[in-house]
Order: C-alpha cells, then structure tokens, then sequence
C-alpha cells in the first residue's frame, strides 16, 4: 500500500509539471510560432510525458500484481483449507457435507475477495489527492505588505531596489531592481521571453514574496 502510494505520488507530481508546460506553452502560442520553438518545446513536453510513463508502467505493474494475487486468493484459500483439513485428520477423510458447506463459504467470500483490491487501490488515491489539496490549502499566505500604500506620494508605482521571488525558497527572479512610474505617463515594459516582464506586474500587485528593498503604490 505504501509503495502503491508513493507511485501514485510521483505520477501527480508528473502529471502537474506535464500540465503546467503544457497551459504555459498555449498560453503563449503566439510567440512560439513567431520564434518557432515548437520542436524545443515540443521536446521538453515530451520528456516530461516519458517520465510520466515510465511511473505510469511501474504503477500498471503494480496493480496488475495486485489484481493477480487476489484473484488468486479464492483458490489458495480452498486449496490451504481442505489441505489442514485432509492432514490434520487423515482416518476419516473429507465428507461432502464439509465440502460443499466449505464452498459455499468461500463462494459467499469470493466477491468481496475480487472487489478488494479496487477498493485498495482508490482507498490509495483518494489519500494521496487528499494529502496534495491539504499541501495546497495549507501553502503560506501572500503577506499583506508586499506593496505598500502611500497616497501621499507624487508617483504612481515606486519600486526601490526590490529582490523578489515567487516562493520564499525559490531563486530570485527579480535582483536589485528600481522604478519610478509618474502619474498620467505611458509606460512599455518590452524585454524577450523570460526577461521578468511578468514578474514586475506581479510584484506591483503584490503576487510575489519580497526579499528586500520595497514597492509602493498611490491608489
């Protein structure tokens, strides 16, 4: 059961980062088909779809082990009775009362037998999904002083020296960086794919955790 979990776990954790490239790479088709990075991309997208497999197979082996054994189970359980039964006495021998009275039990044990191993294997889901939303809902809060709010200021948006990251264990995305919008200007953030352009919209609505320096905001 433990095993079956943690396979379950990494084929989640594959499943996010398959999913996550994939929802990042149509958001930005546009410019994917401008630089055409589709056999680059496209390659990465498949990497991440073999080691999904590869913990997908192992899991398939896993079940279908499971589902041997306990298919197997009914027979070994008439096999091992009548064997204890056959040796622990062998002067009077097996009647057919015993028997039929013993498959008749067995049978009556045989469907919740071969219904055991599908209630396993979601009883093992169902506490990993269980385990992946309580990390989620218990993932650390954005704090509340991220951005700053300072109506007496005379610019719109002040960011002073900041260094900020998406996670607090995360590198970095944004180092030692300074900006000064006024009131009423026309502002063009322009840089390449990956440059932090979106990083600095999210740190002036205060989606990213602050390392140092500061952002302040006129509203």
């Amino acid at each position: 059961m433990s095993r079956l979990g943690a396979l379950q776990t990494q084929l989640m954790d594959h499943k996010d980062s398959r999913l996550k490239m994939v929802t990042e790479i149509l958001a930005a088709i546009k410019t994917v088909k401008v630089y055409a990075w589709e056999r680059v991309l496209g390659s990465r997208v498949c990497g991440a779809r073999e080691g999904e497999l590869h913990v997908l197979k192992r899991v398939a082996l896993l079940d279908a082990s499971q589902t041997v054994l306990w298919t197997l189970a009914p027979f070994l359980m008439s096999l091992l009775t009548f064997s204890t039964r056959v040796f622990s006495d062998e002067s009077t021998g097996v009647t057919s009362q015993e028997v039929f009275v013993t498959l008749s039990y067995l049978n009556i044990m045989r469907s919740a037998v071969t219904v055991a191993p599908m209630v396993f294997t979601d009883l093992v889901k169902a506490a990993v999904s269980l385990k992946r939303l309580e990390r989620f809902l218990n993932h650390t809060d954005i704090e509340p002083d991220n951005v700053l709010v300072n109506p007496m200021q005379e610019t719109v948006v002040a960011i002073s020296n900041i260094t900020c990251s998406w996670d607090k264990d995360a590198d970095p995305c944004l180092k030692g960086m300074s900006v000064q919008i006024e009131e009423g200007s026309l502002v063009a953030v322009v840089g390449p794919m990956g440059s932090g352009k979106s990083s600095l919209l999210a740190a002036i609505l205060g989606e990213l955790h602050v390392q140092s320096g500061s952002v302040t905001v006129n509203v």
